[in-house]
């Protein structure tokens, strides 16, 4: 069974905030997915999954996205509340 770390820190992943920040920068799917991919072929249905919320992003490419996209983990991860 696959966990969710993210939620080991309390955080849980946006799809909709990796979307709508990804559209606000200007860039493409497949230009974000070679960024953290590393020219990966897969790249741009990854994250068009990510976007959708069909799969969930490792903390590594949580980590790569807000690199990418010059934002912090709070606006693609927000922390849960109670």
């Amino acid at each position: 069974m696959k966990r969710n770390c993210l939620a080991l820190f309390g955080r849980r992943f946006d799809p909709e905030a990796l979307r709508r920040t990804r559209l606000w920068s200007g860039i493409t799917q497949s230009q974000l997915a070679h960024i953290v991919y590393d020219f990966e072929h897969s790249g741009p249905k990854r994250i068009e999954k990510l976007e959708t919320g069909v799969t969930g992003p490792s903390l590594m490419t949580v980590k790569k996205l807000c690199e990418a996209l010059n934002c912090s983990l709070d606006t693609l991860a927000p922390k849960l509340t109670k």
